[in-house]
């Protein structure tokens, strides 16, 4: 299995087991010091770029993520030619969901101008990610994915535990691990994600529903020498 880590990138203190990964991913999700300061709460961006400035040097695949608000799109392009200029291999921009008030509705297309061979510009999840009700399809990605939360709560779904009445499957401080990912409650969840018309009615906006679409489209392929 490939072994990654999401990271804000303030601190640096894995460098010396840092070629133990496979990819590193940085959620930086601003543009310049200033948006950092007044989004983040913390001065804190130069030191993020230089960190990863540094992880490039490793042999690892250091990306970007970045979500998208009208608090943090005025300098994109400045801060894309900046990553490019580093060495980093993608920045993956997705948008803000759950928060109507802070969402953007724009095309990021232009961007894809500074892509090489080296650097890519990923913006489908812009797109992608603001699919609700699953598309209309059965939830069967939700088992290569979970939450835990803070409290040891881990949940089937990290996107219907929105609703008070989507409770965790299990706690890790009362079990282990496998125990509830075999328990029935899961089974039980896991048989309500499978049905459409449940997904058409409550899933919200999910990052998993392009995964989702992608089976059904094998599925329906009927001979391996299609095309």
């Amino acid at each position: 299995m490939k072994v990654g880590l999401i990271t804000n990138g303030i601190k640096l203190d894995y460098e010396d087991i840092i070629n133990k990964f496979d990819w590193i991913r940085v959620s930086l999700d601003t543009s310049t010091r200033e948006e950092y300061n007044r989004l983040k709460g913390s001065d804190a961006f130069d030191q993020v770029l230089n960190n990863i400035y540094r992880m490039v040097d490793s042999k690892v695949m250091i990306g970007v993520g970045y979500v998208v608000s009208k608090h943090n799109i005025e300098h994109l392009e400045k801060l894309v030619l900046r990553l490019k200029d580093y060495g980093v291999e993608y920045i993956y921009f997705r948008p803000v969901i759950d928060h109507k008030e802070l969402a953007v509705d724009t095309n990021l297309n232009y961007l894809k101008k500074y892509e090489t061979d080296t650097f890519s510009i990923l913006t489908d999840a812009m797109e992608e990610n603001k699919i609700t009700g699953n598309g209309g399809v059965p939830c069967v990605a939700h088992s290569v994915t979970t939450v835990v939360t803070a409290d040891g709560g881990v949940y089937l779904c990290g996107r219907l535990n929105k609703y008070d009445w989507w409770e965790p499957i299990g706690n890790l401080y009362r079990d282990n691990f496998h125990s509830i990912w075999t328990s029935e409650k899961r089974k039980m969840q896991s048989k309500l994600v499978s049905d459409p018309s449940f997904c058409l009615k409550h899933c919200p906006e999910c990052r998993i529903t392009k995964y989702n679409l992608l089976f059904k489209r094998t599925g329906q392929v009927k001979t391996i020498d299609f095309i």
